[in-house]
């Protein structure tokens, strides 16, 4: 059945590109990859300024100037340069998916919230609750997928800013991607009277 379903895969008509997410199909998997922004300009300000401030600092030690001169200079300069850093890591974070039809798993990676520290969270198919197109401002979607770990429901993004004239595309995507995790079901089928009525409260995001 998954080499079936990797066969269909391959020959479908899947988007190259999806909002932001650059999508390909590898061997036994579908990866998406959300694009790098470029560096904000805040963070090159800050480093312009860090390196100025760092070079009259230089200055001052060399030319004898008073302590309280030096570290007037140097306190500025480690503000700028950790301002940069800041921004440069929150700037570079990416996020990519990668369904593993052949280890039926849903490989997630992403960058913390605190430290923008690389992460990789692996999801059992049987472990996914939801996945579906969100609103994400104006007429914008989100593909965002539910899943459980530990006892509790967490929510990532898949794909960002998909636009209106995306939508069918998009909504092939998700109709693929709900078939491959197991939540597609015929239109007919009833709902299992043992599942409990209320659901797990979401966490916005694992990181």
């Amino acid at each position: 059945m998954t080499g079936k379903f990797e066969q269909a895969l391959a020959k479908s008509t899947l988007p190259r590109r999806l909002g932001d997410v650059q999508l390909h199909y590898e061997p036994r998997m579908w990866v998406g990859r959300a694009d790098r922004p470029p560096r904000a300009a805040i963070a090159n300000l800050a480093l312009v300024a860090g390196l100025a401030f760092g070079i009259a600092a230089l200055g001052s030690l060399l030319t004898w100037a008073a302590p309280a001169t030096v570290a007037a200079l140097l306190l500025p300069c480690v503000v700028a340069f950790s301002v940069a850093v800041f921004f440069e890591q929150r700037d570079r974070r990416q996020r990519a998916f990668a369904v593993d039809f052949a280890e039926h798993l849903l490989r997630l990676d992403f960058s913390t919230r605190i430290g923008s520290m690389p992460r990789t969270v692996y999801v059992e198919f049987d472990k996914v609750s939801r996945l579906e197109l969100d609103a994400q401002g104006g007429a914008a979607k989100v593909l965002t997928v539910d899943f459980e770990v530990g006892g509790a429901v967490f929510r990532e993004v898949l794909i960002a800013e998909v636009a209106v004239g995306e939508l069918l595309a998009a909504e092939r995507v998700r109709r693929m991607l709900r078939a491959a995790v197991g939540l597609e079901r015929p239109a007919h089928a009833e709902e299992d009277p043992e599942q409990p009525a209320g659901e797990k409260p979401v966490v916005d995001s694992f990181g």
